[in-house]
C-alpha cells in the first residue's frame, strides 16, 4: 500500500466527553454530576492515491490501487489505530460511512477523506 500518501489528519487534541449537566429549577447554572465518562470521536485521514508505477512493480490501475484500499478498510469490528508521528495514543476505529475518493481527469490521481469513528483506548 505504498501508493497510498496520507496527506493530512484531523483529530481532536482533546477527547470528548459526555455532559453530565441537568438544569436544576430555581438554580442558577446546572448541577454537574461529574461522571464525565469519554464518547466517541471521529479521526479524519486525507488521502492520495497514484496510478503511476514504480520500476519493477507490476502496473495496476488507479481503480485496482482504490479497490485495494477499500478492501484493506472493510472490516466488521474496530481495530487498532494509531498514527506514527503521535504514538503515545492509540484508538480503536472502524469506517462505518464509506470512503468518497475523487479521481482526476486523467485517472492518474485520486483524493479522499477516510473517516473514523474512534475511542480512547
Amino acid at each position: 500500500m505504498d501508493d497510498i500518501k496520507i496527506t493530512g489528519v484531523t483529530r481532536p487534541a482533546l477527547m470528548p466527553k459526555k455532559k453530565s449537566l441537568v438544569d436544576v429549577p430555581g438554580r442558577d447554572y446546572p448541577w454537574d454530576f461529574g461522571d464525565n465518562k469519554k464518547e466517541t470521536f471521529e479521526i479524519m485521514v486525507d488521502v492520495a492515491i497514484e496510478a503511476a508505477r514504480e520500476p519493477g512493480e507490476e502496473e495496476k490501475t488507479l481503480i485496482e490501487k482504490i479497490n485495494q484500499l477499500l478492501t484493506f478498510l472493510d472490516y466488521d469490528e474496530s481495530k487498532e489505530l494509531y498514527f506514527s508521528d503521535d504514538s503515545a495514543n492509540k484508538y480503536q476505529g472502524q469506517v462505518y460511512d464509506g470512503v468518497q475518493m475523487v479521481e482526476s481527469p486523467a485517472r492518474t490521481l485520486a483524493t479522499g477523506t477516510i473517516v473514523f469513528e474512534c475511542y480512547e483506548v
